[in-house]
């Protein structure tokens, strides 16, 4: 099944953030009453009003953040990234990096905005390259116990059409912005597959080059190794690829 993937600010995103706000204001005036009761009860040991300061900016950054969600329903988003984006965008948001960047946060309200297109789509042709994209997840087991966690978060594979045509699939775990990303699994129904565009040799490998990974997927990978690996599988295979210097042997050489 290869899906287009997209992210749209929808009303499980609005109502997350408004719940989540919710929740906060409830908190905030629970730290709020104690506070007052501390003051009254040590009125020489008085706590200054910075902390409930504080509090208010993040509600209203929040606050901030859902109008513009609002002001913006149902515009969709090629990529996480500008999805993230109008958060940063916001003008009047309150020293947003101190008040809205919550990971946690921002994780959940790509899961709600996540939604993707479908159809079942056969592939013919030898598969002649395919990389899986790792990374080790901590043991928190005792030492005697640890195992090494090798998660697979997204893979290249390139199949061989026939006529220098070729079809170029990108597979992403579903649960890749959830906690289940620490599931170690290879089932079929967590990968969420895309059909790139370009069919021939050149305008893969730019496409490859230039691949928008995010910044914190940049941090896993080594994007010119595999680059050159894709590159190594075509030439192996006889294909010709521009800016490929090739030493010939001579007859009789071993």
């Amino acid at each position: 099944m290869f899906n287009e993937i997209k992210y749209q600010i929808n009303d499980d995103v609005v109502n997350h953030l408004k719940n989540y706000v919710t929740r906060l204001k409830k908190k905030y005036e629970s730290e709020k009453f104690s506070q007052d009761q501390y003051n009254k009860k040590f009125p020489n040991q008085k706590k200054d009003g910075f902390q409930n300061w504080l509090n208010n900016q993040r509600i209203k950054s929040i606050e901030v953040a859902i109008q513009s969600f609002q002001e913006n329903l149902s515009v969709t988003y090629s990529n996480e990234k500008d999805f993230l984006h109008i958060l940063e965008s916001i003008d009047d948001l309150p020293n947003y990096k101190s008040f809205f960047n919550f990971d946690w946060l921002r994780r959940e309200l790509v899961t709600k905005a996540f939604i993707y297109d479908s159809e079942i789509v056969q592939v013919e042709g030898p598969v002649i390259f395919e990389y899986k994209f790792q990374f080790v997840v901590e043991d928190e087991s005792p030492m005697w116990a640890k195992k090494e966690n090798i998660i697979t978060w997204m893979k290249w594979i390139v199949h061989d059409n026939g006529d220098e045509k070729f079809t170029w699939i990108v597979q992403r775990d579903r649960y890749k912005n959830t906690n289940l990303i620490t599931e170690v699994s290879e089932s079929e129904e967590r990968w969420i597959s895309a059909i790139e565009e370009p069919n021939e040799i050149e305008a893969i490998l730019k496409r490859a080059r230039s691949y928008p990974f995010t910044e914190d997927e940049k941090k896993l990978i080594n994007k010119d190794g595999v680059v050159f690996m894709l590159t190594k599988a075509f030439v192996e295979r006889g294909y010709p690829v521009q800016g490929i210097k090739i030493i010939q042997a001579k007859k009789g050489s071993t």
